[in-house]
């Protein structure tokens, strides 16, 4: 029987234990089906003015890091997931404040990320529909 040192020993118990970090599954819902949101121009229709609004989400640091060790891998990161859900979070607010008979042309998207935090920012024209 082939005597393994105590240290080996360990090495080989942790390695078995470890757990590999894999990046998260884009399995959100990109598609938001509605003809009263458009990033072009709408025809006949008033403009009534510019609307606004921000979405934010926190970012765990912990998270961020195993992000950035699972994208230089090549596996899939954490942020697309959560720039998704802030991003439909956003254009669900932005659907939100419309009124019957208008529609919302001419978006405008920003992202904007800091340590801790991701925006969303839309812009859009306001239509109220002739």
């Amino acid at each position: 029987m082939k005597r393994v040192s105590r240290k080996s020993h360990n090495k080989l118990a942790s390695k078995s234990k470890k757990k590999t970090q894999k990046g998260g599954k884009n399995d959100t819902n990109l598609f938001l089906k509605t003809n009263r949101l458009t990033t072009g121009p709408i025809e006949n229709g008033e403009v009534l003015g510019i609307l606004h609004v921000t979405e934010a989400a926190g970012i765990n640091a912990l998270r961020g890091i195993g992000t950035g060790v699972a994208n230089l891998f090549g596996e899939k990161g954490f942020d697309y997931t959560i720039y998704s859900n802030v991003k439909n979070k956003a254009f669900k607010k932005l659907y939100s404040k419309l009124k019957d008979g208008q529609k919302i042309g001419n978006i405008k998207m920003d992202i904007e990320t800091t340590r801790a935090t991701i925006f969303c920012h839309l812009l859009g024209t306001v239509y109220q529909m002739k």
